[in-house]
């Protein structure tokens, strides 16, 4: 079999197995230009999509605004705990994302499969161009404040026990 650019490709060997993980690509920005509009646009490969990430403007807040009172209604009042957390994650994450990209983006089934280190680089990337995400924002402060909670807590419980 002949690849698009002429390199031939081979299938492994039967029988042969890879213990590389580079067969995993890793998100990674590919480009930096401009709309025609004059905004930034940074082009991001994630494992399974290229897509455009686009900075900022009052348009595009008001798109997110009027896709996320599209959703509250479609997904109406979640009443379990997995329903409430899922309904935030797409009003809070991927209704910017979703507004602030172009290209391959993913829909809101596809979201909720993205890798972790994939949904990260995405969200970074458009942080770096002027979006914020105030529900992760407040959960990172939380997890932070409560990892160093602990940390004291286990320096004083050592403490106390090294003292007779």
């Amino acid at each position: 079999m002949t690849s698009k650019n002429g390199n031939k490709n081979t299938a492994p060997e039967a029988g042969a197995t890879s213990t590389s993980t580079n067969l995993i690509p890793e998100p990674k920005r590919l480009s930096v230009g401009e709309t025609e509009a004059g905004l930034v646009k940074i082009n991001i490969q994630l494992r399974k999509y290229k897509l455009s990430v686009i900075e900022a403007d009052g348009f595009t807040n008001f798109k997110i605004s009027s896709l996320v009172n599209e959703l509250l209604k479609d997904l109406g009042e979640p009443k379990e705990y997995t329903e409430k957390v899922r309904a935030n994650m797409l009003t809070e994450v991927w209704a910017t994302l979703f507004c602030c990209s172009d290209g391959e983006v993913p829909d809101r089934d596809q979201f909720f499969n993205l890798p972790e280190r994939d949904l990260a680089f995405w969200i970074e990337t458009a942080k770096e161009l002027g979006y914020e995400f105030y529900w992760l924002d407040g959960l990172n402060s939380f997890v932070t404040s409560e990892a160093e909670r602990l940390a004291q807590e286990a320096e004083e419980e050592k403490k106390s026990a090294t003292t007779p």
